[in-house]
């Protein structure tokens, strides 16, 4: 696992990952960039349940992270003019979804929206994503 990525999803202070090439080259980036489809239930990929920061499979908190930051900058740039925008994060049952829940309401938030999260509960039906 690279030395740059220390990033904690519950951590309560600023912390940042740099995209270098040590870690591009780890990550193998160019080639998940390269192989990277979105479907209808959103992003799937292999993902090791028991190491979140994992080079080894393509779904870990550096490739969520990057896709937390693009989708948060895309959202923003369709906001009215001087609005904040809100979200709603949720998840499933899947390794390592409380983490990753983690990890995209601080990036949302860094970003300047308001971030939802269902207190006390661990996974999202999608009507509630859906229409929510």
């Amino acid at each position: 696992m690279s030395e740059n990525i220390s990033l904690e999803p519950k951590a309560n202070k600023e912390e940042e990952i740099q995209i270098n090439d040590s870690v591009i080259s780890e990550y193998k980036l160019k080639e998940w960039a390269d192989d990277f489809t979105l479907m209808t239930a959103g992003y799937r990929s292999k993902l090791d349940p028991e190491d979140i920061k994992s080079s080894e499979c393509p779904f870990n908190i550096v490739t969520v992270s990057i896709l937390g930051e693009a989708k948060a900058r895309v959202f923003a740039r369709k906001l009215f003019k001087d609005k904040t925008g809100s979200v709603h994060i949720g998840g499933e049952t899947r390794p390592h979804t409380q983490e990753f829940i983690g990890i995209l309401a601080r990036i949302y938030a860094a970003n300047g929206f308001n971030v939802h999260l269902r207190e006390g509960v661990s996974t999202t039906p999608i009507w509630y994503s859906s229409y929510g």
